[in-house]
Formats: structure tokens, C-alpha cells, sequence
């Protein structure tokens, strides 16, 4: 059985489509590659960072809203919430700042992933699975 002209025609032209998405998407992968080397993404802070952000915020606005209450109704009564909040910012700062310290320092893991460099840590990953294999 052969095939007739019109279906080697639409046989054609969806060959061609194909070749044309292809190329497309070729030429948009490329366009990345260089968006990539020209400008890097950049990692999302860790949820540590995010979070002192958050304490620190919601602290300055409690700050802020005693002072204005104390000046507003002239009274020392929020003096309390406004110490409080300073108390927090300093031992949410604290806290990060020891957390931050032990990762960094020799025996933490940000400094030892650094140490180890881009080829070792690939290898690293793969070595439990082919030694789970063995």
C-alpha cells in the first residue's frame, strides 16, 4: 500500500513544525545559557535569615508604635513593650549570630561543603549509592 501524495505532504509539514519548534527552542535555551553567565540567579536566603528579618521587623514596629504612644498620650505605660522588644531584637540577634558561627567555623557544614569544592561533593553524593550497591 502506498501512501498518497496529500499524506506525504502532511507528513512533510509536520516534519518541518517539529524541526521548527526545535530550533526555537534551541535558540531560547542558548538565550538562557547566556542570561546565566552574564547574570547569575541568586540563592534564596535560608530560613534562618528570614526569619531574624521577621522578628526584626515586627520588633522595630512594636518600637515604633510605643514610642509613638508614650509621646501621644504622655504616659510610660508602653515603656514595658518598647524594653521588651529591644530585649527580643538583641537575643533573636544573639541566637543567629552563635547559629551563623558554628556553620562557619571548621566542623560546621557551610565551612566543610566550602572546603570540599564542586568536584568532591558531587562525588559525595554519588558514593552512598554505589556503595549501598556493593
Amino acid at each position: 500500500m502506498r501512501l498518497s501524495r496529500e499524506e506525504l505532504r502532511e507528513h512533510e509539514r509536520k516534519l518541518r513544525r517539529i524541526e521548527i519548534q526545535g530550533e526555537r527552542k534551541l535558540l531560547e535555551e542558548e538565550l538562557k545559557q547566556k542570561r546565566e553567565e552574564y547574570w547569575p540567579k541568586k540563592k534564596p536566603p535560608n530560613a534562618s535569615k528570614v526569619a531574624l528579618a521577621y522578628i526584626f521587623l515586627s520588633c522595630t514596629a512594636v518600637q515604633l508604635y510605643s514610642m509613638a504612644a508614650m509621646w501621644h498620650f504622655a504616659d510610660l505605660s508602653a515603656l514595658y513593650s518598647l524594653i521588651g522588644a529591644t530585649v527580643g531584637e538583641a537575643i533573636s540577634y544573639c541566637a543567629y549570630a552563635a547559629k551563623a558561627t558554628k556553620e562557619n567555623t571548621e566542623g560546621g557544614i557551610v565551612h566543610d561543603m566550602a572546603m570540599r569544592g564542586p568536584e568532591t561533593c558531587s562525588e559525595s553524593q554519588e558514593g552512598p549509592s554505589e556503595a549501598a550497591k556493593g
